[in-house]
C-alpha cells in the first residue's frame, strides 16, 4: 500500500529531534500556501483588491513554493541510496501520480457542479488538460514528480563520487532555468522556476548544514534576514518587478526565513500542521472556497477579516477532517492511500 507518510515521512531517515524542523516548517509553509490561496480568492471575487493585496501576494508567492522544494529536496539522496533507482521511482509514481489524478478529478467535478458560484468556471473539455495542464494547484505534485525522476536518473546513473560536481551543476542549471524559464507552458515553466531549490535542499543535506550559531546571536541573523527579505520586496514592488517565478533572492532569503523560525518556534501545532500539509494542500482549496461562496454568495457577507479568518480555518482544519474519516473508516481510506494495483508493477 503506498500512502502520504509513507513517501513523505521524515522518521526513517534522520533522528526525530534534530529533523522535527524541517515538519514546522512544512506546517508554516502550508499556512502561507492556504493564506495566499483565500486572498487571491478574494481578490478574484472582489473583495481584497488594490495594493495591499498585490503587495501581500507578491510576498507570499515569491517564496512559499520554493521552501516546499527546498524540503524535499533534503531528503531525496538518502531515500535514493535506500531504496534504489527501481524502488524509489515505483513509491514516488504510485502515490504522486495517484494524489495527482484522483484530487483532479475530484476537484474538477466539484468544479464544475459549482460553476455559477465560483470565480472561475471548467468545461469537460478542461478535464483532458490534466495529463499536460494540472487544474489549479495540483501542479506541484506534477512537477514534484519530474523533478523527483530527473534528479533519480541523474543521481544513480553516475558515480556517487561526483555526487558534489552533479550538484553544482544541477544548481547552476536551476540558475538558468528560474532566471530564463518559459512562461509558454505552464508545466515547464514551473519546474524551470522551482528545480533550483530541490537541488539546494539536496546541497543542505550533503552537508548536514545545523542550526549551530549561539541564541545570543540569533535575534540578530533574523533581523538580518528579515531586513533583506524585506527590502528586496519592497525594491521589487517600488520598480514593479512581479514576476515571482523568475526572481532568486527573495525566495531564498524567504524560504530561509521560514527554516529558521521552524527551528525556533518550537510549536507541535506546526509539527503536526506539517505531517499532514501534503493531505492539507490537496484538499485546501475545496474547503476555503467553499467557506467563501458560502460567506459571499448565500449571506452577503463581504467583511474582509472575517473572510480571511474562516477562510483559513477552513482551508486548515477542514482537510484534517478528511484525514480522520480516512483512518477510521476504511470507506474513506482511497482519499489519500493508493488501494489499487501498483501503477509500475
Amino acid at each position: 500500500m503506498y500512502t502520504v507518510s509513507r513517501i513523505f515521512s521524515n522518521k526513517n531517515h534522520i533522528n526525530d529531534n534534530k529533523i522535527l524542523w524541517v515538519n514546522r516548517a512544512k506546517g508554516i509553509g502550508i499556512l502561507f500556501v492556504v493564506l495566499g490561496h483565500v486572498l487571491r480568492g478574494l481578490n478574484n471575487a472582489g473583495i481584497f483588491v488594490g495594493s495591499i493585496f498585490n503587495n501581500i501576494d507578491y510576498a507570499i508567492y515569491t517564496f512559499h513554493m520554493p521552501l516546499f522544494f527546498f524540503l524535499s529536496g533534503i531528503f531525496f539522496l538518502k531515500s535514493l541510496k535506500k531504496r534504489r533507482l527501481k524502488s524509489f521511482l515505483k513509491d514516488k509514481i504510485n502515490i504522486l501520480l495517484y494524489l495527482y489524478i484522483l484530487w483532479s478529478i475530484i476537484q474538477f467535478v466539484i468544479q464544475l457542479g459549482l460553476n455559477k458560484y465560483t470565480n472561475g468556471s471548467v468545461s469537460v473539455e478542461d478535464f483532458i488538460k490534466i495529463f499536460y495542464h494540472p487544474i489549479g494547484q495540483m501542479w506541484f505534485l506534477y512537477v514534484l514528480l519530474m523533478i523527483f525522476i530527473v534528479n533519480a536518473f541523474i543521481f544513480s546513473l553516475l558515480s556517487e563520487k561526483y555526487n558534489l560536481l552533479i550538484l553544482i551543476s544541477l544548481c547552476l542549471l536551476g540558475v538558468g532555468l528560474r532566471i530564463f524559464s518559459s512562461e509558454s507552458y505552464h508545466v515547464i515553466n514551473k519546474f524551470s522556476s522551482n528545480f533550483l531549490f530541490f537541488q539546494l535542499g539536496i546541497f543542505w543535506s550533503i552537508f548536514n548544514l545545523k542550526y549551530k550559531f549561539k541564541s545570543s546571536y540569533l535575534g540578530v541573523i533574523l533581523l538580518f534576514i528579515i531586513a533583506v527579505f524585506y527590502l528586496t520586496i519592497k525594491n521589487n514592488l517600488d520598480n514593479n518587478l512581479l514576476d515571482y517565478d523568475h526572481q532568486i533572492v527573495p525566495a531564498i532569503f524567504g524560504l530561509t526565513l521560514s527554516c529558521l523560525i521552524a527551528m525556533v518556534l518550537k510549536l507541535n501545532i506546526l509539527n503536526k500542521l506539517g505531517e499532514l500539509s501534503l493531505q492539507i494542500y490537496l484538499a485546501h482549496i475545496l474547503f476555503a472556497s467553499g467557506a467563501r461562496i458560502i460567506l459571499h454568495k448565500f449571506f452577503d457577507i463581504t467583511d474582509l477579516g472575517f473572510h480571511i479568518i474562516l477562510g483559513v480555518f477552513f482551508g486548515v482544519f477542514g482537510p484534517l477532517v478528511l484525514v480522520k474519516l480516512n483512518k477510521r473508516f476504511t470507506m474513506f481510506n482511497f482519499l489519500f492511500e493508493n488501494r489499487l494495483n501498483n501503477v509500475t508493477s
